[in-house]
């Protein structure tokens, strides 16, 4: 595992960079926080989570297989509300199908507020005028069973050793019947070494797909196809609630001058 360095991530069309490492402090002084470290398989480092809902939101786009690259607190941006600066630093940062998608994890209470509401609403606004899409990523819809429970189960096995000519087997056994049960690949393959926990770890690793909204066993239907089934991809995409209306907004420009900086420290400081 590599420790994240310092670099920003450029992305061909988008307007604003990503950094590879945290741009915000983690919280650990509070009791009510659960700050964790998920091993992450397809960023080769530890991603930090600060609460059982991003723990829930890491494990699910590490698990999609529509998902390609997933930063932790990577952006940060300013604006003008009235006389006064206010910023945010969204929780994650993913990179899907080739898009950038901005998600900030929150409770459904919370984030039905008038303040989070007018924080996402000029967030949206911010990252949609440079090429990325900003979404809620709600706790019903990251906990909602029986998904995540699948998923949790299934993200057990993302480390487990599964030999390279097993995982060949498996994948070209899937792929020639067009759906296959989990239970019909161990009958097939079993000679071979292949048991129900080492293809829950290739469904782990995106090699075959899972219908994580169906129950878990040995009559669970996998698939190889190149576009996954709906019920495998299991990030959210909810839109930023947008309640009320926050007259008093305006957005910096889109690339801000020297004398905006300056006259945006003078605010600050008074």
């Amino acid at each position: 595992m590599r420790r994240p360095g310092h670099s920003t991530v450029l992305i061909p069309g988008l307007d604003f960079g990503i950094s590879d490492k945290p741009l915000r402090r983690v919280v650990t002084r509070s009791s009510t926080r659960v700050n964790t470290m998920f091993c992450s398989r397809k960023m080769e480092c530890m991603l930090p989570t600060e609460s059982s809902n991003e723990l829930a939101f890491v494990l699910r786009a590490e698990l999609d297989p529509t998902v390609g690259r997933i930063y932790a607190q990577a952006v940060r941006i300013e604006w003008c509300d009235g006389d006064r600066m206010r910023h945010h630093v969204p929780d994650f940062v993913v990179i899907r199908d080739g898009r950038v998608e901005v998600h900030e994890v929150k409770p459904d209470a919370e984030a039905a507020t008038e303040e989070v509401a007018a924080v996402t609403a000029q967030a949206a606004r911010w990252f949609g005028d440079r090429g990325a899409t900003y979404c809620l990523a709600l706790e019903s819809t990251l906990k909602a069973q029986p998904t995540y429970r699948n998923a949790e189960e299934v993200a057990y096995r993302l480390h487990d050793y599964v030999a390279a000519p097993l995982a060949r087997a498996v994948v070209a056994f899937v792929q020639d019947a067009g759906r296959a049960t989990i239970g019909e690949v161990v009958r097939a393959l079993g000679t071979e070494g292949c048991t129900y926990e080492r293809v829950l770890t290739l469904v782990a690793r995106g090699a075959v797909h899972l219908d994580y909204s169906r129950p878990l066993d040995a009559e669970a239907v996998l698939s190889a196809d190149a576009v996954p089934p709906s019920g495998a991809i299991l990030l959210p995409q909810n839109a930023p609630l947008t309640r009320g209306t926050h007259t008093h907004e305006r957005s910096l420009p889109q690339r801000d001058t020297d004398r905006d900086r300056a006259e945006g420290l003078q605010r600050r400081r008074r």
